[in-house]
This record gives structure tokens, sequence and C-alpha cells, in this order.
């Protein structure tokens, strides 16, 4: 193994160690222990009941309802996903993903008064709690629009519904089943 080799497996090391805390951090900010009780507090917590997703290192995508997510340690996450099956329609809110690498090109040229490595470090793992709570919410309005726009929205039928359709007449959404 050449020096060049040698230092680039410690830089990736590094880096992997880097992301494990960024994705370990985000499982601390919801207070979670781990990947499977986070799916569950997204899912309670949001009307559309989404769900969290993980794109592993060395594996398939690990899904919400997958028994591994308990078990998944937070360097073996290449990807958190978020999504939503919108019940009472065929569809579903695609999951929007952030990728963990992404995170290591936020650098200095980011983040200018960053006094310290770990300073650093943590502002990028705040943004990454930022982006996925951000997520979160463009999930929950995804889907929030895809029902109105098969069922409806508050104001449709006035409260009294007939069916789960759209008011034609609805003055809130214009018969569009949803406000905009």
């Amino acid at each position: 193994m050449s020096w060049e080799e040698y230092e680039r497996g410690n830089e990736l090391a590094a880096q992997g160690e880097q992301m494990a805390r960024w994705a370990g951090n985000l499982l601390e900010v919801w207070g979670e222990e781990n990947f499977r009780d986070l799916n569950r507090r997204v899912y309670k917590s949001t009307d559309c009941g989404a769900y969290v997703c993980l794109l592993l290192w060395a594996d398939s995508p690990v899904w919400s309802g997958d028994q591994r997510l308990a078990d998944i340690k937070p360097g073996d996450v290449k990807a958190i996903g978020v999504g939503s099956i919108v019940e009472g329609t065929d569809a579903a809110v695609e999951p929007d993903w952030l990728y963990l690498t992404d995170y290591l090109n936020l650098w200095e040229a980011d983040y200018p008064e960053a006094e310290s490595e770990d300073e650093l470090d943590t502002k990028i793992a705040t943004k990454l709690c930022d982006d996925f709570d951000k997520v979160v919410e463009a999930v929950e309005h995804a889907a929030r629009d895809i029902w109105n726009e098969t069922h409806g929205c508050d104001d449709c039928w006035k409260g009294h519904r007939v069916d789960e359709s759209i008011d034609p007449d609805c003055e809130s959404c214009g018969g569009d089943g949803v406000i905009r």
C-alpha cells in the first residue's frame, strides 16, 4: 500500500466517523435511541403518517416496517429518507433522501465563522437536523395536497360530506380540493 492510499484510507475513515456522528445527532435531537423509534416518532407526529427509511452502505434500503431499524447503527447509514403513503388513494409521496455524503462538502467555505473542527462538525450536524425537519414538513405538505386533491379540502361540503369527493362549488378551494 502506498502512502497516498494509506492517507486516503484514513481520510475515508474520518469521514465515516463524521457521518455517523451526524446521524447519531439526528436521533438525539429527536429524542430517540434508534431508527425504529425515530420512524415511530415521525409517523405519530405527522398528520399523514410519514415514515423513515434508510439506505445503508452495504445493503438494500431498509423501509419503515423492517425490524432491522432498531439495530442499525448511525455509521451504517448512507442516506435517510422520509416518505408517506396517502391512505384512501393509490398515491404516495416517494421518499425524499438526505445523503450524508452531501454534508461532507459543507466545510469552511459554508461556515467561515466556525472556530474549530468541532464547532464546524456541530454546525453541519445541526444543518442535517434542520434539513430533516424540512423534509418531514415537505412530505406532510405533499401528502396533504394529494389527500385534498382526491378528497377535497376541509371546507368541501361544509363538514357534512355526502361522499368523499371534492365539492365543485367550494369557495375555499374553488373545486380543486387544494387551497392555494
